[in-house]
């Protein structure tokens, strides 16, 4: 029994510790499930708030995350560290859920993989849930103060996010994203409404791995683009070598992080 209970104590010693290193606070976590009138679907989503968000009164900037239920736990930390090696405000995160199918709600045009419905998705995001976030919780209300990561076909519904509703975020994290999707879809809407979008200030990081292939090349393009055209965009694109698809997501989601904490306060 003594055995036991030193066991007990130094296992949650062993917790505190690594909860107090990685700055995170599995506590300051919240849970709720949005209705959509946009989409006739119901979104689980999950609050991940600052370290010190009910001490005081400040406002924060938010990072809404798809594919939540993949990598929710992994971004809150990751931010949480990253700002406070920096010694900035973190943001809080707001990870989105599935709600019926998440190729129906990532992709923008109906092909045989998905019926190409992210634009009511973006409706959804726009009309119903920053709203709610705005109004729950103490964070800024411009698209300058919002951004978006996405991986795979999720990457390309952050993508399409740029292209057709520049309003929403002003910062994005797009890592390995779908670009091939309907013969380059949305590489040929940043064309469409280049003059239009090109007047925006943006922070862009794009991240892939090296053995991606299709993947690769459309990011790099797209990144060309951004280059190119969009004189107040901030951008970086990062290949991640020697790694694939699922490989590289850590490593991108670390260094996109970065990269928008780095940059925002140019915004």
């Amino acid at each position: 029994m003594k055995t036991e209970k030193l066991f007990i104590l130094f296992f949650t010693i062993f917790l505190i510790s690594c909860q107090e290193e990685d700055g995170y606070d599995a506590s300051a976590k919240e849970h709720f499930t949005i209705s959509s009138a946009e989409r006739n679907e119901n979104y689980p989503v999950w609050i991940y708030l600052p370290e010190g968000y009910k001490d005081h009164d400040k406002t924060y900037q938010t990072i809404y995350l798809l594919d939540a239920e993949w990598d929710k736990e992994f971004v809150a930390r990751k931010a949480s560290n990253i700002s406070q090696q920096m010694k900035i405000d973190n943001a809080v995160i707001v990870g989105i859920g599935y709600g019926a199918d998440r190729m129906d709600d990532y992709s923008p045009t109906k092909t045989k993989d998905g019926d190409g419905k992210a634009n009511e998705f973006m409706r959804f995001i726009k009309n119903e849930l920053i709203p709610k976030i705005e109004s729950d919780y103490r964070v800024q209300k411009t698209r300058d103060s919002r951004c978006i990561i996405g991986h795979s076909l999720a990457g390309l519904c952050s993508a399409y996010a740029f292209t057709t509703s520049p309003e929403i975020f002003g910062n994005y994290i797009i890592l390995s994203a779908s670009f091939w999707w309907d013969d380059d879809i949305v590489l040929q809407y940043e064309q469409q409404f280049r003059d239009q979008l090109k007047l925006n200030r943006n922070i862009v990081y794009i991240g892939v791995g090296e053995t991606e292939g299709h993947m690769v090349v459309g990011s790099k393009y797209f990144y060309e683009m951004l280059r190119k055209y969009y004189p107040d965009t901030i951008s970086e694109f990062v290949i991640i070598n020697n790694k694939g698809h699922m490989t590289s997501k850590n490593d991108d989601i670390e260094k996109g992080l970065q990269f928008y904490f780095n940059n925002r306060q140019s915004i």
